[in-house]
């Protein structure tokens, strides 16, 4: 959407409203994260022309973050035994990621080098 666009459906929005109560609307922007009572969106913080590398830009700053931190991939699971996987390679020990199913070396590393997934080589 270019500024045009935006002008005209925001013209057309004010119209729609007739001039009043526009004070009281506010900007949302919708995100992927869902909530107990649907969908979440966070404000608008500001506005600002782009410069350097964006220039031609309108940026929009939100009021909260929009993409929130990996929070499922930081909580430790199990690494699964290649041998729970496929049962025909019984005497395997090698271990997989319980996300992306990639191999690892056991206990060397924390976190999944492919996918990121924090590991718990203890329980």
């Amino acid at each position: 959407m270019n500024i045009k666009e935006t002008y005209d459906f925001l013209e057309a929005l004010i119209k729609h409203l007739n001039n009043r109560d526009v004070e009281k609307h506010e900007l949302l922007i919708w995100t992927d994260e869902r909530g107990i009572v649907g969908q979440k969106g966070v404000g608008v913080k500001s506005f600002h022309i782009g410069f350097d590398w964006y220039d031609r830009k309108i940026i929009i700053t939100p009021d909260k973050p929009l993409v929130p931190f990996e929070t499922h991939r930081d909580i430790p699971k199990k690494p699964w035994k290649l041998a729970e996987l496929a049962p025909w390679v019984q005497r395997s020990t090698a271990v997989c990621c319980p996300n992306c199913e990639c191999m690892l070396s056991k206990h060397t590393w924390q976190y999944c080098p492919k996918c990121g997934q924090r590991l718990d080589w203890e329980k």
